[in-house]
């Protein structure tokens, strides 16, 4: 499966980055965000933006410097077996990365597309996607980020044009009434729609970082970033102390525009277009657990796809018609499921790089030591064998 994951360009990553990434933030999360950190929620925004691009740097040292992949450093440092544990850990990591935009995609069909039948037969070829696109690996999937990005960006626009008129700014204020802890709370339990960089690990020995592309990726985060804090001010400014009731801000928030009364609702095709971004950061994510998989077991990797999307497949119907109980799930246990393995562990990189550089010195020292033996015990040998010689002479 090696050639599926490779020539992935800055470029790529840099639409992915600011394009597709913002899409999976704009359905449930400004209202749960804002439930616990009140017209701060933006605040925390800013806060976890801050933190992934310091875990993205690590990724960049880690990726610059090493001499191996992710999977082969954590073997040389704590063993195979160690490494195939977490790698086991990363795949449930991006099941779930994958099931919780995906889930809230179909939500908002069912509540805002779909009112009148609420079958969830409309939403099966959207796993058939799923497993094919498992097989195809990252090189075509990041190709369709290529292909799709001025639609994106397009959609964006558009949502922000029709959003911007019917915004009150004060209701920003005041900021921080009750402090950082709000906005704290609010950051622990919402990692999983956080730390897009993840991928990266998976990518450390199929994309060319140098600087240049580094600077690009970071440009297209805080692009990315921008746009979702600007989703989030507009919506606090929109709704105020009702922001934590809109469940579905990505259809409520620009539905006070005088535009609608002479064209209709032309945001649903915003809507639908921000839904296609939603999906391809599903296809990579579920991608990302099959290949996960596959480093581990050497099995089919259609074997291993259809285990991931029989997961999801599963998990969304059972879960369909209590849809907060999963989600609540997620968030109560947000800091267990995503901290180690999405901040911890790449903050972690260079550390392991430093150790792994001190084994390659140690076992360097002693090969060398070894080869000097060899050549003393050698020069000794001919030493002996030259004297036997001038005795038998004598």
């Amino acid at each position: 499966m090696k050639n599926l994951y490779s020539n992935i360009t800055n470029r790529q990553l840099f639409l992915y980055f600011a394009l597709i990434c913002p899409a999976i933030k704009m359905f449930i999360l400004p209202a749960s965000f804002t439930y616990y950190a009140g017209n701060d929620g933006y605040l925390g925004v800013i806060f976890q933006c801050v933190v992934d691009l310091l875990v993205f740097l690590s990724i960049y040292y880690f990726i610059k410097n090493a001499n191996a992949n992710f999977f082969d450093t954590l073997s040389s440092i704590l063993s195979k077996p160690v490494a195939k544990f977490i790698y086991f850990f990363y795949a449930i990591f991006f099941a779930i990365k994958c099931f919780i935009p995906l889930f809230e995609s179909i939500l908002l069909c069912h509540e805002v597309l779909y009112e009148s039948s609420h079958s969830f037969m409309y939403f099966i070829p959207i796993f058939l996607v799923l497993f094919y696109a498992s097989l195809t690996g990252f090189n075509g999937l990041f190709r369709v980020v290529e292909i799709v990005y001025p639609f994106v960006l397009i959609a964006s626009f558009g949502l922000a044009f029709l959003s911007f008129p019917s915004a009150n700014f004060e209701n920003l204020l005041p900021v921080m009434q009750f402090g950082a802890n709000p906005i704290l709370l609010s950051v622990g339990r919402h990692l999983g729609w956080f730390g897009d960089f993840a991928v990266l690990l998976l990518l450390t020995d199929n994309v060319d970082l140098k600087e240049k592309g580094a600077n690009k990726i970071i440009l297209g985060y805080a692009l990315g970033c921008f746009s979702i804090i600007l989703f989030f001010v507009c919506a606090i400014a929109i709704f105020g102390a009702t922001t934590n009731t809109q469940l579905f801000m990505l259809s409520k928030i620009s539905k006070y525009s005088v535009v609608f009364s002479d064209l209709g609702r032309i945001d649903f095709i915003f809507i639908a277009i921000l839904f296609l971004a939603t999906m391809i950061y599903c296809l990579i994510a579920c991608s990302s657990s099959v290949k996960c998989l596959h480093v581990i077991f050497k099995v089919d990797a259609k074997l291993l796809a259809l285990i991931v999307v029989g997961t999801l497949l599963i998990g969304s119907m059972l879960f369909v018609h209590k849809p907060f109980s999963i989600l609540s799930f997620i968030e109560d246990y947000s800091l267990y499921i995503f901290l180690p393995l999405q901040y911890i562990l790449p903050l972690l990189l260079p550390i392991f790089l430093a150790i792994g550089k001190d084994k390659r010195k140690g076992k360097l020292g002693n090969a060398i030591g070894k080869d000097n033996k060899e050549i003393k015990t050698q020069r000794e040998i001919k030493t002996l064998s030259l004297e036997g010689k001038k005795e038998a002479c004598k």
